[in-house]
């Protein structure tokens, strides 16, 4: 009759040891818990950090194009909706500033590198 292989330790079907145990330690004190959340990996705030500054990069090439079309526009017509276009794209600038130091703090709280 063959005999299933079990850890060293372990005893019968349960996984038990001898002395009754799981033979597993219990958690450390102020140790990380199941079901804690530790928020995103590192690789995801790096990649999210990346994410974050290309959409910089975007809305400020986009509020650079329509400062430079506002200077070149002498129609009032015009120069109100590119007025009003230039700032919707510095409010989006600025919520993606917001977003990019966000996640910046994030990582350097956890000692992460930026870049």
């Amino acid at each position: 009759k063959a005999h299933a292989r079990r850890p060293p330790g372990r005893s019968g079907a349960s996984g038990r040891t001898p002395d009754g145990t799981s033979g597993r330690a219990a958690p450390e004190p102020g140790g990380p818990e199941r079901g804690v959340d530790r928020g995103p990996s590192p690789s995801t705030l790096r990649h999210r950090l990346r994410a974050a500054q290309r959409e910089v990069e975007k809305h400020r090439t986009r509020r650079d194009e329509l400062a430079a079309a506002l200077e070149g526009t002498r129609e009032h017509g015009d120069l109100a909706e590119l007025g009003e276009s230039l700032a919707r794209a510095e409010a989006d600038l600025g919520e993606a500033e917001e977003e990019w130091l966000g996640i910046a703090d994030e990582m350097e709280r956890r000692g992460l590198k930026l870049q």
